[in-house]
């Protein structure tokens, strides 16, 4: 079938087929594919540094406090740097803000890559 697909697009359009055999070279295309995955890599490497760990006191962004913020008691927030944990000590982390957070680095890099 696959085989079919390729014909009928060869036939259809022979300058565009000729264009795609010239241009996607295997070398060009691995460097492509090598380089996106080491940025990738490099950004969820940065981005596993930045997870909370249980033996720091430090606030962290990705980490649900033990006391949540209100208006009324704004002080209340400040006094605890605990983090939430589970029933088995694992801290609890945000993961969809740290994602959304890789998500938008990624993307930053792929405009700046495009302009």
């Amino acid at each position: 079938m696959n085989h079919r697909l390729y014909d009928k697009l060869s036939n259809s359009n022979p300058q565009l087929m000729r264009e795609i055999k010239g241009r996607f070279k295997p070398a060009q295309i691995g460097l492509s594919i090598s380089g996106s995955l080491l940025i990738q890599g490099l950004v969820l490497l940065s981005f596993l540094t930045k997870l909370p760990i249980s033996t720091s006191n430090n606030r962290n962004p990705y980490c649900y406090p033990s006391v949540m913020y209100s208006r009324e008691d704004r002080w209340v927030y400040d006094r605890s740097l605990d983090c939430l944990k589970d029933s088995s000590g694992n801290l609890l982390i945000g993961w969809p803000l740290w994602w959304e957070h890789i998500c938008q680095t990624l993307s930053a890099i792929a405009i700046i890559a495009l302009v």
